[in-house]
C-alpha cells in the first residue's frame, strides 16, 4: 500500500501511520518551511518522502500512483477560499488521477454532506460518508471516494448531499 497525505501540516499523522505498519508514505503540503520541518522531525523514517506542493498540481506524480490518499483538512481549507468552485474541481481532479484503479480517497471534514457531496460529484467516484462520534469535542464526517467502474457505486446516492443537489436542480 502506496499512501499520500494532501496537506501534511506538522501532525503527527506519519508517526501514527508508520507506527502502524506503513512504510511507503509520500507527504504533500503548499508550505516549504512546514516540509522542511517534517523531513528534520522524520529523517529515521525510512520510505516516507515530503514535497512541496499544491494538491490542485500534483505534476511531480504520475498519474495512478497511490492506493490512498488522505486528506485531514485539506478540503475543508479549500472550502475557506473565494475560489473554491474552480480549487475544489481542480484538486478533486488531480487527486483522482494520481488514485490507482479501485484506490480510495478518505477526507475528513467538518463539513456537512450538504456543503461536500455536490462538489465531491464533480469527479466520478463512488461516495460513502460516516458522521465521527462526537465525543470527541467536534463534528467531523469521514467521505470515502473510491476510483471504480463499478456502476452500481457509482451510482449510489448519498443522503443530505444528493438530495439538495438534486431538489436545486429541478428547481432551475
Amino acid at each position: 500500500i502506496n499512501l499520500s497525505i494532501l496537506r501534511v501540516g506538522k501532525s503527527n499523522i506519519i508517526e501514527c501511520l508508520y507506527k502502524n505498519g506503513f512504510r511507503d508514505i509520500t507527504a504533500i503540503d503548499i508550505s516549504s518551511k512546514v516540509i522542511q520541518e517534517m523531513q528534520r522531525e522524520y529523517t529515521s523514517y525510512t520510505g516516507v518522502e515530503f514535497y512541496v506542493m499544491d494538491v490542485k498540481e500534483m505534476i511531480k506524480f504520475s498519474s495512478e500512483t497511490f492506493t490512498i490518499v488522505f486528506d485531514k483538512a485539506c478540503v475543508d481549507c479549500l472550502f475557506c477560499g473565494t475560489d473554491f468552485m474552480s480549487a475544489t474541481k481542480r484538486a478533486f481532479s488531480e487527486i483522482f488521477r494520481v488514485m490507482k484503479k479501485e484506490s480510495t480517497f478518505i477526507s475528513i471534514s467538518h463539513g456537512s454532506p450538504i456543503t461536500r457531496v455536490p462538489l465531491f460529484r464533480a469527479v466520478n467516484w463512488a461516495i460513502e460518508c460516516y458522521k465521527i462520534d462526537e465525543d470527541i469535542g467536534e463534528s467531523l464526517t469521514l467521505y470515502t471516494l473510491m476510483k471504480t467502474s463499478n456502476e452500481f457505486l457509482l451510482k449510489k446516492r448519498i443522503v443530505g448531499g444528493d438530495m439538495a443537489q438534486r431538489e436545486k436542480m429541478v428547481g432551475l
